[in-house]
């Protein structure tokens, strides 16, 4: 399960995961966060996603992958950073080692995630 919200204030995209995902519905997320992200852009050149896992289960290793994937096609709808909140050590760890990017970071605390997301200009 899934909900993508946009922020306009703080230009900050807010997608809530959670649960045991397959493939397909890794597939679905990105379809539907890409075509969010590509209405921002014509608006806002730059803004900032934060992506809270913090219910996900620990995924399958096809799953895992397929957010691997998507994460490097996220990096070109994305021009800014990208926080996972995990909610688990577990869960970050996964996380780190499958979506390692640049400007994605995986944290445990919602604070320190806002913080490093909205401490960069979104003009």
């Amino acid at each position: 399960m899934y909900s993508i919200a946009y922020d306009e204030e703080r230009r900050l995209v807010i997608a809530t995961l959670g649960g045991f995902w397959s493939p397909d519905m890794v597939a679905a997320y990105s379809a539907d966060l890409s075509a969010l992200m590509h209405r921002i852009a014509r608006q806002h050149p730059m803004f900032h996603m934060l992506a809270d896992a913090q219910e996900m289960a620990i995924q399958s290793p096809e799953v895992t992958q397929a957010f691997g994937r998507f994460t490097v096609e996220l990096s070109g709808h994305c021009p800014g950073r990208v926080a996972i909140l995990a909610g688990t050590m577990l869960n970050k760890i996964q996380a780190s080692r499958a979506l390692a990017q640049e400007r994605l970071r995986v944290f445990l605390d919602e604070p320190a995630a806002l913080e490093w997301l909205l401490a960069v200009e979104t003009a």
